[in-house]
């Protein structure tokens, strides 16, 4: 996966290490399982500029931690939470912080509105 993202040869080890620790933290919560949450965490890093110059574990960390505390502290879930970032993050330089995006992105899953219907809202 590391490398269909276009993750460095000198990254991947850094790389894989946080797909583990993802996995453990988050794993169970998306359907395909590791694949699927390196697939999705690997986008978010490129999407934003916060995390676009990070080196990909580092920035995988960073991404997966915050998700993993946004589903801690309520209800919402951390394939909503990724499916939502990663359609504001196609926005570009017009969406939020990453930080905030995630943020947003819980709150409106707590509120009972998809991905779709929250992002297009919002973005439109």
């Amino acid at each position: 996966v590391g490398g269909q993202l276009g993750v460095a040869n000198d990254e991947l080890l850094g790389f894989v290490d946080s797909m583990d620790k993802v996995n453990v933290a988050l794993g169970k919560e998306f359907p395909g399982g590791v694949e699927e949450a390196s697939n999705k965490l690997g986008t978010l890093q490129k999407l934003f500029k916060e995390t676009k110059d990070l080196k990909a574990g580092e920035a995988i960390n960073h991404i997966g931690s915050a998700i993993n505390e946004l589903g801690a502290d309520g209800s919402a879930t951390a394939p909503v939470i990724a499916e939502f970032t990663a359609r504001m993050g196609q926005l570009g330089d017009l969406s939020p912080q990453i930080t905030q995006t995630m943020g947003l992105g819980a709150a409106f899953q707590e509120l009972g509105l998809s991905a779709e219907i929250s992002a297009g809202g919002l973005s439109n």
